[in-house]
């Protein structure tokens, strides 16, 4: 009986994430994008992942079981102004707002970052 009322609290959310980045006003194409929910006590759930293409742009849909909502988070990693190629690699993660998340397996609206520019420094 626990056990049933537990599973019927976990509920299925997805969300969707997309955008074009650029490293110095050119297309960051082979760009690595994941998607995760950041979770407090235990490992983030890994959603999607997938690169850019040749134009820099990426679509990312994912999604997940929990008693609560997901805390969806973009993570982008790039060697953009690296003098040091993969060796530096940068990471920059965007929180991705609740209200894009949908009830269900599949989203309804995307989250569209616009463009975002790689290089230099991201306050």
């Amino acid at each position: 009986m626990l056990i049933r009322i537990i599973f019927s609290v976990i509920r299925v959310q997805s969300i969707s994430v997309q955008g074009y980045l650029k490293c110095n006003n050119k297309p960051a194409s082979d760009v690595t994008v994941k998607l995760y929910d950041k979770d407090t006590f235990t490992f983030d759930d890994l959603m999607a992942k997938d690169k850019t293409d040749s134009r820099g742009y990426f679509r990312l849909t994912g999604n997940e079981k929990e008693m609560t909502k997901i805390d969806p988070e973009l993570v982008i990693h790039n060697t953009c102004d690296s003098k040091l190629g993969r060796f530096s690699m940068k990471r920059i993660k965007v929180k991705i707002p609740k209200s894009y998340i949908t009830n269900g397996p599949i989203p309804s609206k995307t989250f569209d970052i616009g463009t975002m520019e790689l290089a230099g420094k991201i306050k």
